[in-house]
């Protein structure tokens, strides 16, 4: 299973009600994309500025449009897709089910243990497992 990861930035407006999205950032490997709101059309590919489509580590990374969002999408059917506003959805392969963590679960079905640190400890407070 390669090590991947999710970051995304949020951005403040006037009224507290409402939020969009900065920017998102996806590292797998040794490779980090990120997509910043500003920026629609074209992403950053370990801090390289590149229009869109892209294709990476031998074609297992693909980049590319889709509609009026960005579809990221690595071989073993990581899914991120971002509207360059509000939206980010991420998705991940059947197998990879219970073997993912972070503020997003842990993906088995099973809402009671989703807040699992990277060491695999529980926790309650949803700062103490974001600062994980």
């Amino acid at each position: 299973l390669p090590a991947f990861s999710v970051e995304v930035q949020k951005e403040e407006k006037e009224d507290p009600k409402f939020s969009s999205v900065a920017s998102i950032t996806v590292r797998i490997n040794n490779v980090t994309v990120t997509v910043v709101r500003a920026e629609n059309g074209m992403v950053r590919v370990n801090n390289h500025r590149s229009r869109l489509p892209i294709s990476l580590s031998r074609g297992k990374l693909r980049v590319r449009q889709k509609g009026k969002s960005v579809l990221i999408q690595w071989d073993f059917k990581l899914k991120v897709l971002y509207n360059w506003d509000d939206h980010v959805v991420i998705q991940i392969a059947a197998d990879l089910s219970g073997k993912v963590c972070g503020l997003c679960g842990n993906s088995n079905g099973d809402p009671q243990d989703d807040a699992l640190t990277p060491s695999g400890s529980q926790v309650w407070d949803i700062v103490e497992l974001g600062r994980s």
